[in-house]
């Protein structure tokens, strides 16, 4: 919980999420907004996250503030009966995704187009 030192309207605040560089400034004061931030990777700079941000009014006794829900931008869940794996075109890294599982991607390739790549597990199956 934090707090501006005064209530002006132009009140700011950035944003790091783990590894990643710090954001511009953003505002969180229109209750009801959703809205994303684009983070890059502090160690790697072609790669970013994606953090979705909705503002909402505080209930009861805390009916004067305000909640700030940070959540990753892209989840992956899987409806299948069995795990498949997935990855980022043309990356090693290779995440499975179990029946029923939430998976968040978190830092991806810098760029417009996200693009991800689907098999079954399993030496024979390609991409």
């Amino acid at each position: 919980m934090f707090s501006f030192p005064n209530e002006d309207g132009q009140n700011r605040a950035v944003l790091k999420v783990g590894d990643s560089s710090w954001s511009r400034p953003q505002s969180f004061e229109a209750i009801g907004s959703s809205s994303e931030v684009i983070l890059t990777s502090a160690s790697k700079p072609n790669e970013e996250i994606h953090i979705g941000i909705y503002v909402e009014e505080g209930r009861g006794k805390y009916k004067m503030s305000k909640i700030i829900t940070l959540t990753p931008r892209f989840i992956l869940k899987s409806r299948l009966s069995e795990e498949i794996n997935v990855r980022e075109w043309a990356s090693p890294n290779v995440m499975a995704l179990k029946p029923g599982e939430l998976l968040p991607l978190h830092f991806m390739k810098a760029g417009y187009q996200k693009q991800l790549c689907i098999c079954f597990p399993g030496a024979d199956n390609s991409w």
